[in-house]
């Protein structure tokens, strides 16, 4: 089984709210600055160009794979866990129509630290009590693949959060753009709370009568509120949670 090959934040990088709905891209946007320290990194080595056009000849391929793409470089471009087989540098070369001393030479350069644009991951064969075995069964058994990136949180992208609220707290303001702002703070909370749950976080939200605008002071939250650091606190520990005896514009105003 060939490792797995990643495109680091592919959704980040690569995909538009405008691309999301489109089961395949035509064509893939790049950052044109070619003074940033890793790209002029890739490009001083004297087989950089090459590099680099593997690297786009890459991104371009991954781009027609069907819609949600993942970054993952499989035969679908989903994860090990959704059936996909990772594509061995053999077939990439094939598929890119490079080279395949330059592919592995290119990939060597993209999975080191000092550019970092693709991350390898070994493919673990999943336990066989894990699984069920079918005597004679001839077709693989895709779902035996587990990789360290499948132990990743699905719901916790940008687009993903913004999905999850528009789901989940139906009558608070939609977000109509998902800005640097907006992906800095979401970002920011997934780091400060590792096991987050921002299902869980929103469905705190939704039950809490103030914070939909359902009490008498008739104050609704919005979005960025809800993820700027120091409400989001209060969210989790239950300060806006339904009580008769209290008036949570005490915990609003601190």
């Amino acid at each position: 089984m060939p490792d797995l090959y990643i495109i680091k934040d592919w959704d980040d990088n690569f995909e538009t709210e405008k691309t999301r709905q489109y089961k395949h891209c035509q064509r893939v946007t790049f950052e044109n600055n070619l003074n940033k320290p890793k790209v002029r990194r890739l490009l001083r080595h004297k087989d950089g160009i090459s590099h680099f056009g593997v690297w786009v000849a890459i991104c371009q391929f991954h781009s027609t794979m069907s819609k949600p793409r993942t970054g993952c470089l499989t035969d679908t471009g989903k994860s090990p866990t959704d059936g996909a087989l990772p594509l061995s540098l053999v077939e990439i070369s094939d598929l890119i129509h490079a080279p395949l001393k330059t592919v592995e030479n290119a990939f060597g350069r993209l999975c080191d630290e000092e550019i970092g644009w693709i991350v390898k991951l070994p493919v673990m064969r999943r336990p066989a009590r894990d699984r069920q075995e079918t005597v004679g069964d001839t077709e693989a058994d895709h779902s035996r693949y587990l990789t360290p990136a499948d132990t990743i949180p699905t719901d916790t992208k940008p687009h993903k959060v913004v999905e999850i609220f528009h789901a989940i707290c139906q009558g608070l303001p939609k977000v109509k753009k998902i800005t640097q702002t907006r992906i800095r703070h979401i970002k920011a909370r997934n780091r400060e709370y590792p096991d987050l749950d921002w299902r869980g976080y929103f469905e705190k939200v939704a039950a809490s009568d103030f914070l939909m605008g359902r009490s008498e002071e008739k104050w609704s939250a919005k979005f960025d509120w809800l993820i700027n650091p120091a409400n989001f606190i209060k969210v989790l520990e239950g300060n806006y949670e339904n009580r008769a005896s209290n008036n949570p514009m005490s915990a609003f105003r601190d």
